[in-house]
This record gives structure tokens, sequence and C-alpha cells, in this order.
């Protein structure tokens, strides 16, 4: 039986109601074209699920869709109402607010597994720049591109440092029930502590599920939790969920899903495409630089327009190695460079003869 879900748009505040149950969902632009939707909970506490980049046009935004959200949708809601932050994962396009003073005093809530690198963001920014020195010296990526890249990561520094102390920080764990028995589903893969949250007929989906891009995949490179395999789990988790409960599925980026389970299977078959055309490609011999270059070349803007932005360069390489880290689970390729006897040595990939 198809959900019934009422919605109505007031300047760019979307309202999401299901029987009882109103969730209402704010843009917050966190640079031009990147928006990040939280999603405000009125449920006798009030709750919001993630948050944007911290900035004054962010903060603004916030205070801009609580204004409406009074005046348009007769609703009495301020920021010091607040009391709790759900935040699906640890990228800072969700929790990068935190380092506003206004939200200090707050239940934060968060996976474990994404905990731990908040306990430890300076270290984790400094483990996770060794890791991509290293991934793009075995990758085969030119020395330049190389240092424009390292560059760029250092200059985001800044959006991962906040206080954790101004916070009650609240770990959560898969299968865990929150504040008005909230759902909790650990959904890893495209971070390690990612979740998508059930609450009555909305199931909120961070970045797991979107619904017009396939969310980032990422290599192992420097930190577990991440890549196809634990992705590819997920999926089907989140799918045997929606097709046994009609849930509507309200993503951080992009429009609603609904039906999820559809979507997620988009997803899927996405990505096993994505698998066969890389084992194309390394029917001969060929290093993460190579393979990418190869897969992207129909949008070459990518690599040859030098006002691309760097990091989507990096995200590419990243999005292909996850690719071929699987297809070498799997058996389906094999290493015929290796970068363990000599620091500077390129690790090349071949598919497997069958």
């Amino acid at each position: 039986m198809k959900i019934v879900v009422e919605i109505e748009k007031i300047q760019g505040v979307e309202r999401y109601c299901i029987k009882h149950q109103k969730i209402y969902r704010i843009p917050i632009e966190n640079f031009p074209g990147h928006i990040t939707f939280i999603h405000l909970i009125i449920d006798g506490e009030i709750s919001l699920v993630d948050l944007g980049l911290d900035s004054k046009k962010a903060r603004d935004d916030l205070r801009k869709g609580l204004e409406i959200i009074n005046r348009q949708f007769n609703q009495r809601v301020n920021l010091k109402d607040i009391k709790n932050i759900i935040i699906t994962h640890g990228h800072p396009d969700h929790f990068g607010m935190l380092k506003w003073e206004k939200l200090a005093g707050r239940k934060i809530y968060i996976h474990r597994w994404d905990n731990v690198l908040f306990g430890r963001l300076n270290g984790r920014v400094d483990r996770v720049f060794l890791g991509i020195k290293k991934f793009l010296k075995e990758s085969g990526v030119e020395e330049k591109l190389q240092e424009e890249i390292l560059n760029e990561y250092h200059s985001t520094k800044h959006h991962f440092e906040f206080n954790r102390f101004d916070y009650e920080v609240i770990e959560l764990e898969d299968g865990m029930e929150i504040i008005n028995g909230y759902r909790i589903y650990h959904t890893p893969g495209h971070s390690p502590g990612e979740i998508c949250l059930k609450v009555d007929g909305f199931l909120f989906l961070g970045d797991h599920i979107l619904s017009d891009i396939t969310p980032h995949q990422s290599s192992t490179t420097y930190m577990t939790g991440v890549g196809l395999t634990y992705y590819f789990d997920s999926l089907e988790k989140i799918i045997r969920l929606t097709k046994e409960n009609n849930l509507y599925g309200l993503p951080a980026h992009e429009k609603a899903v609904y039906p999820v389970y559809k979507r997620a299977e988009a997803i899927k078959e996405f990505h096993y495409e994505r698998l066969a055309a890389i084992l194309k490609i390394c029917n001969e011999p060929k290093n993460i630089s190579q393979t990418t270059r190869e897969y992207y070349r129909f949008q070459p803007e990518i690599f040859n327009d030098p006002a691309h932005p760097v990091l989507d360069k990096y995200l590419a390489f990243q999005e292909i190695a996850a690719h071929v880290e699987y297809l070498l689970k799997k058996g389906r390729v094999e290493i015929v460079g290796h970068g363990e006897s000599e620091e500077n040595e390129i690790i090349k990939y071949r598919a497997k003869r069958v």
C-alpha cells in the first residue's frame, strides 16, 4: 500500500506529514551549489537531524528556516528550544556547525565508529593526510597533482574543528532506540559510522541513499568501515527494511526518496555496471590514476579543466580505487606491480584471466 505523505513547501522550507508526525526540511548552503538539508523533528522534544558546514551563510540559513517555520507554518520553535542533534555520519557538511556556540549544551547522537574519530580530530586529520599521500603515490598520480590535492585537503582542516566537550555526546549502536523510540540502523560504507534513522513512517537516510547521484565510495587506504563490501551489505539492510515497512526516505541532500528499496536497488545496479567497466579497462595492467582517467574519459572536464575543483579529482581516484579494491577482494583482479618493497613503487592491477 502506497504511503500517504502531505508535502508543503514555502520559501524553500518543506514540511512532510505522515499522520501525526511532521518533519521540516531546511536547506543549508555549505558553499555554492552544495546543500545539506537539516531536518527538524517536533515530537515532545525538538531534534535536528544533521547540520551543515559552519559559516555565516549556514547559520543565517538555519535562522531563516526557523523563522519561516514559525511565521508561515505557525509552529512555535526557536534555536534555544532544540534539545537533540542527531548526526547521520562524521563528514563535516553534516556536523561542522557544531562550532557555533549557540548550539553548545545540546545532546549529540552519533554512531560510536564516527565518535571515535570525533575524539581525535586533530590526530585523525594528520593520519588521513599521510594516508592520502601514500594512496596518491601508489596510484601513479603525477607529483604536481599530488601536491595540489594535499594542499587542498589541508585547507579544509578548519571544517573538522569543534569543541566536543561543549556537548553531551551519546554513542549510537545498531538497533538502538533513542528519544521517543526512534530506531538506529547502522549502515557503514560511505562513512564508518553512517546511520539511517527511523522515525514513525520516515527514514532519514543521511548520505547512504540519495535520489540522484550515487554516494561517494572510498577505499580502505586509511580508514576501516568504508568501501563497497560494507556499502553493499548496508544497502541490503535498508532494502529488506523498506520492503517490510512502508517508509518515506529523507536524505541529507537532493530530493526525498520513495520507494526507498527501489532506489537502493538502482544504486547497486549502477555499481555493478561500474565494476564491469573497470574490469574491461584492466584487461591490461593499469594503475589507479590510469584506470580513473580512462573511466571518466567522457567527463574530460574533471582532469582537463583547470577551474574544476581539485578535490573532485581526488574523489574520482578514490571512487575507482574502492571498486578496484572490491574486485581484488572478489578475486576478479590481481596486483601485477607492488608498492611494498619500494616506497615509490606504483601498484598496477590486471583483470584475472577466466
